[in-house]
């Protein structure tokens, strides 16, 4: 059998402190990231939204086009609601997990993703 050797590493140099804090701008700065994408998701959805309307106005029976976009608004509204339900239970276990300040970082920046979407459902008419 080959005599294998790892190298020694002497924890007694880490800065536990440091290392926290190091961890917890990452995770901040990552939860930033997240929510900033989600939101920018959400704004080019409307955006993609409202001139898909301009465009099919002009084609087709107004009322017809947002009775239907408003049934298919609702499908996937219904489709990814469990899914949006698995997020929240692991979002909820990452903040039980996280050190006081981070968990108050990623509460606030769940609140603003929250309100951003709820901005969107009542634009698109599902709240």
């Amino acid at each position: 059998m080959p005599d294998v050797r790892f190298p020694s590493i002497d924890f007694r140099a880490l800065d536990v402190d440091k290392a926290a804090a190091e961890l917890n701008k990452a995770l901040r700065e990552a939860a930033y990231v997240a929510v900033g994408l989600g939101v920018i998701g959400l704004q080019k959805a409307q955006v993609q939204r409202v001139e898909l309307t301009r465009q099919l106005e002009s084609q087709v029976d107004t009322a017809a086009l947002r009775s239907q976009l408003s049934d298919l608004a609702r499908s996937v509204d219904e489709a990814i609601t469990p899914i949006r339900g698995q997020i929240n239970e692991g979002l909820d276990r990452l903040e039980e997990a996280l050190p006081t300040t981070a968990r108050e970082v990623v509460h606030t920046l769940r609140d603003a993703a929250a309100s951003q979407e709820q901005a969107v459902r009542q634009a698109i008419g599902l709240s």
